[in-house]
This record gives C-alpha cells, structure tokens and sequence, in this order.
C-alpha cells in the first residue's frame, strides 16, 4: 500500500504504508535536505566578498607562486594560525565590516591578525603605504599626500621641494607656493 502524504512544509510524497508505521520517513525529503545543510555547512560565507578578501590575504602570504608574494610572504609578513581559519578571522574582524572597504594592516612591517588590521577605504589604504614618503615636521609625522592636503597645495609641488630640488622638509612646508 502506497500513501499519498502532505508534509508539514507543504510539499507531497508517495510512501509505502511500512515506511510510515516504521518511521522510516518524516516528510517529503525536506528533512534530509536541511540536515545536509546543517552538515556540511560550516559557515555559509564561501562566495562572499570577505571570504574572497580572506583568501587573497592567505594567498599572498603563503603561495611563493601568488602575486605580490615578494612584498607580502617573501618579506615576512604572516598571518596568524588563528586566521588560517574563515571563521576565526571572520569572527575577529566582522565589526566595522563594509563592501566599500578592504583589509588594511595598521603596521605595514607585521602581519595579520586582530590588533593590527582594521577595514579600511582606498584613500586610507593609499595613505597608509609602506612606500609613502612620510615628513616630521614639527613632531607631526604624515606623508607628503596628507601634508599638502592640509595645507592646502598640490602633492606634487611639495613632492618635488623635496625629491627633486633638495629642500628641508620644514622649508618645502613653510614655502608659500606661487601663483
């Protein structure tokens, strides 16, 4: 004897009446389905954006064949063990998360983990480069970037004071620029 059922979730299923007096079946294989996501499922995140960020961040530091392997791995930035893992990174850098933004390391020298990364945008990035020129001037240290937006005069005027005419970098400062 074959049963017509209606599952709980709507859906119908064609079972044999020993299935249904052994409990052998529960529904229409909605059950089966969800227990197979809940298996082998362990985060859901595999096809998002800060997985791929995750990925590229590994990649770069330990494929020798990736890249920017030479200015990532091949100078000694690592990740943390903790991070080798999605979740645990995921876990640790989710506040603050944006899709305008990607991950910056604060100190540019050490690698990646918690206390020194934080989500950034492109013009924090671009100003945090290990190849910015940064000037002390006055015991306040930015790039030449950050310097000429404050005092209001195009980077590459004040970029050429100092690379290519030689000046002090409180000279190039303090010199008006002309009209």
């Amino acid at each position: 004897v074959v049963w017509l059922c209606k599952c709980d979730c709507g859906g119908t299923a064609e079972v044999a009446g020993y299935s249904l007096k052994n409990g052998h079946t529960q529904s229409c294989s909605c059950l089966n389905r969800e227990i197979n996501l809940k298996q082998f499922t362990t985060h859901g995140m595999s096809r998002s954006r800060p997985n791929k960020i995750w990925r590229l961040m590994k990649n770069r530091c330990l494929n020798t064949k990736a890249d920017g392997y030479s200015d990532y791995g091949g100078r000694g930035i690592k990740v943390c063990d903790r991070w080798l893992i999605f979740s645990n990174f995921w876990e640790d850098m989710k506040d603050g998360y944006s899709s305008e933004l990607s991950i910056d390391r604060i100190d540019n020298n050490k690698g990646y983990y918690k206390e020194n990364c934080r989500w950034a945008n492109k013009k924090e990035q671009a100003n945090n480069s290990r190849h910015n020129h940064l000037i002390t001037y006055k015991g306040q240290t930015m790039n030449i970037t950050q310097w000429a937006e404050m005092l209001g005069m195009n980077a590459s005027t004040l970029s050429h004071r100092i690379t290519d005419y030689g000046w002090s970098s409180e000279k190039a400062i303090k010199q008006p620029v002309r009209n």
